[in-house]
């Protein structure tokens, strides 16, 4: 019972902010086509937020307890350097994917938008199917194209140019979402890494900061050198801050103590939290064809994610063994 309650209270902690956080971009509009302040500069410090918050958490976190005979904690993170510069990648692509999500918000209402995402489910299966010569089943793929039907129904109204380039971004988000887990996979076949979590997540915010100034220098250099970094960061925007950086960390919590199926299930209920919320905060209506695109989105995300009682043993013994080998990190996604 105590098991179930706490998964329970991960899984609420989990849709709780990320719902809050799709919602909470939406309402920085404040009403407006734009957003009135620079999306970059808004990503950056999120992550320069995350990072703080997860060397803060190294630092006094058990996981890693150096001995007498060990260099300080700070040194010693800085000793995973080697390690740490293989999570550049995904940093990059992250990157890309949560710059995206405030584009998409603003072409797309946050029920639709959550319902789309999940198209990373087909994004994934396909990739995994071509790096890792990973056949999926009869059952799998006809998970994929239900799911494919399930967006397709969503967006009945956005197929036209300007749609179609709407469509084109939130496809991109989704892959860069899929990318991130496949590459984390590789890492997991690839390279035998004992690297804690908390120093996975320094390194992760670390280069993600990093490649969010790259981009601002060389995109968006009037942010720093004509002091508009900061401009319009009020109290309107102090909650996106806050609540994007706390469900980044939800997403590491959830799959360090749940399974990933339960994470995909948690995904599926985000979409009604997010609609609900929509139609409370907005006033957005939520139109019959995407009641019925979610309804098939969550069909498709169970019937690739469920697995018979045999199948579930086998997987938890593949688990058991790829745990004796010390892996860097879980194969995770971001939401």
């Amino acid at each position: 019972m105590a098991n179930t309650s706490r998964t329970a209270l991960y899984v609420s902690v989990y849709v709780g902010l990320w719902t809050a956080q799709t919602l909470l971009i939406k309402l920085s509009k404040r009403g407006t086509d734009t957003y009135p302040y620079d999306v970059m500069s808004v990503v950056t410090v999120t992550e320069a937020i995350k990072l703080v918050i997860a060397v803060m958490i190294y630092l006094f976190s058990q996981d890693d307890k150096p001995t007498s005979e060990d260099p300080p904690s700070l040194r010693r993170l800085i000793a995973y350097w080697p390690d740490g510069i293989w999570v550049a990648v995904p940093a990059a692509i992250y990157c890309v994917y949560n710059g995206l999500m405030f584009v998409n918000l603003a072409h797309f209402d946050p029920a639709t938008y959550r319902t789309l995402i999940n198209v990373r489910v087909l994004f994934s299966g396909v990739l995994f199917q071509l790096f890792f010569a990973k056949r999926l089943s009869m059952k799998k793929w006809s998970a994929l194209v239900l799911l494919m039907v399930g967006c397709t129904v969503a967006q009945t109204d956005k197929f036209n140019i300007g749609g179609a380039t709407a469509v084109a971004c939130m496809a991109l988000q989704a892959l860069c979402s899929s990318s991130g887990g496949v590459y984390f996979a590789w890492l997991l076949q690839r390279r035998s890494l004992t690297v804690p979590i908390w120093v996975k997540n320094t390194y992760l915010y670390f280069w993600g900061v990093c490649f969010n100034l790259i981009y601002i220098l060389f995109f968006r250099s009037h942010l720093l050198f004509q002091r508009q970094f900061f401009h319009n960061f009020d109290a309107y925007l102090l909650p996106v801050l806050l609540v994007g950086s706390l469900a980044g960390f939800a997403t590491s919590f959830l799959l360090a103590n749940v399974d990933v199926i339960l994470k995909e299930y948690s995904n599926a209920i985000e979409m009604v939290t997010t609609a609900l919320g929509a139609l409370y905060l907005f006033g957005t209506p939520v139109p019959q064809r995407l009641v019925y695109s979610m309804g098939i989105v969550g069909v498709s995300i169970w019937l690739y994610n469920h697995q018979s009682s045999q199948a579930i043993d086998n997987h938890r013994d593949d688990d058991a063994d790829i745990n004796d080998k010390k892996p860097i990190l879980p194969v995770s996604t971001r939401a």
